[in-house]
């Protein structure tokens, strides 16, 4: 039975074909491997197995912190992808695991290049209490929502406690430090060598992106949030988590994760209702939408109402919907910050914030397109995000859901709406309630600085004003 799940694997994936015929011993590892869930205990085994030690205390050396990252790296992706082409493997098992791989790749480069680091420069330590200071490494996008992918690039900010000075033998300032410390990582997580990469890393979503320097320090970072921070950032931030990794045994990172939450909670959440951030992120909406449009008219044959990520109804869409929901609620309504889109629809349909049937509308195209979304990538094509190019090769391995990207016009069994209109309403500019002349006036102040995208109902051309 393993065997010919491996087989019909290898026939959906000319990755998986190639990799066996180079090296016959994969064959059966993953016969035995792809048997039981894919879950922490399964990846730290086979952590212990590549490296002879355990990954919450190993510290490797360089050059083997990057062999056993891309070796384990390819285990779990090939296992995965076995598992899910079977049935076998749910989507939160393959998340799951694809998230935990980025945790333990990140925690052992961290580790590997601070050896390196304290041995020439000596540690930094915390002024306050004495202690060392660990970099304070925070996972954002799906990296921090648990929601990572077999294709997925993970996206990270550095952080660090205090300005300073190291003592060792050749002292550095905690800024350049840091910064060196981040540029290190980096090759030994996504340079590509003869075992391939573990992730795609990008760092732009640091403040001032690729102009900003690489680790920040937390006073600079929380002047920058509150005096520079941009509505889309408040987007990113949302799933901003910090990540386990640390080196020193005797480190304290509890009171620097306070400080984080402090400055991220009021940054993201906003007690009153924010307009600027609706607008925001209905123009930010529209530009990935014409943006991808735009690509996809400039290659020919790629098809724009089928792609899974970006096509209406996508992954995009509906991450966009919830973190509008989100931004929203979220400064009265605790229970509505999760960082996992898809934990998302059922504290929204407790507290009334959708109407009582959309939110279970929401939920299931979320796992349907990120479960899609796996097989898709797992293919014979380098990137085939689209439907039409599933279906040339076989439905069976997709769920039922996975053509209502051909359907928008129809409508969701469950609200009745048609899809299009269930991910562009929340989008909508609302009708004008009554309002005096001058609060009437700064509205469409508002509107005006905010071009409209949802191509809906009509705005009121006269409005109702109240007369007292």
């Amino acid at each position: 039975m393993a065997s010919e799940t491996v087989s019909q694997a290898s026939q959906w994936s000319g990755a998986l074909k190639r990799r066996l015929q180079a090296n016959p011993d994969l064959e059966p590892w993953l016969q035995t491997a792809c048997q039981q869930p894919i879950d922490a205990h399964a990846l730290a085994n086979w952590f212990e197995s590549l490296a002879g030690e355990h990954p919450d205390t190993a510290v490797l050396s360089v050059p083997d912190c990057r062999r056993v990252l891309r070796q384990l790296r390819e285990r779990v992706f090939y296992a995965a992808m076995v598992r899910d082409l079977a049935r076998q493997a749910s989507l939160d098992e393959v998340t799951t695991a694809m998230t935990r791989l980025a945790e333990i790749a990140v925690e052992q480069a961290y580790r590997s290049v601070m050896q390196e680091m304290v041995a020439r420069h000596g540690a930094p330590l915390d002024p306050v209490c004495g202690k060392p200071m660990e970099m304070i490494i925070v996972g954002m996008g799906k990296l921090g929502g648990g929601e990572l992918n077999v294709s997925s690039d993970i996206d990270l900010i550095m952080l660090y406690g205090c300005e300073g000075e190291t003592e060792g033998p050749r002292p550095l300032s905690y800024h350049e430090f840091f910064g060196n410390v981040t540029r290190r990582m980096m090759p030994i997580i996504s340079e590509a060598d003869e075992h391939g990469q573990v992730f795609r890393t990008d760092l732009r979503l640091r403040p001032d992106g690729d102009a900003g320097p690489l680790a920040w320090s937390l006073d600079a970072f929380e002047q920058y949030l509150f005096t520079q921070g941009r509505e889309w950032e408040r987007y990113a931030w949302l799933k901003g988590r910090i990540m386990p990794a640390t080196y020193f045994a005797d480190s304290d990172m509890s009171r620097t994760e306070q400080d984080v939450e402090s400055m991220r909670q009021p940054f993201v959440y906003r007690k009153y209702f924010d307009f600027d951030a609706l607008a925001a992120l209905r123009d930010l909406r529209e530009r990935i939408r014409q943006d991808w449009q735009r690509r996809a008219s400039a290659r020919q044959g790629v098809d724009t109402a089928h792609n899974i990520k970006l096509g209406d109804g996508g992954i995009r869409e509906i991450e966009f919907v919830v973190q509008l929901t989100q931004l929203i609620r979220g400064g009265k309504m605790p229970r509505c910050n999760s960082a996992d889109c898809s934990q998302h629809s059922k504290p929204s349909k407790e507290l009334a914030c959708c109407p009582m049937r959309r939110p279970m509308s929401l939920s299931e195209p979320t796992y349907s397109s990120d479960g899609l979304n796996t097989p898709c990538n797992t293919a014979k094509t380098p990137k085939p995000i689209c439907c039409p190019v599933i279906r040339k090769c076989a439905w069976r391995w997709l769920a039922p859901w996975a053509c209502r990207a051909r359907h928008l016009n129809k409508p969701c069994p469950n609200t009745g709406v048609p899809w299009q209109r269930c991910f562009a309403m929340p989008f909508a500019l609302p009708a004008l309630p009554p309002m005096k002349a001058h609060q009437l006036h700064r509205q469409l102040q508002r509107v005006r600085q905010s071009p409209r995208t949802y191509q809906g109902p009509a705005w009121p051309t006269t409005p109702r004003i109240c007369r007292t």
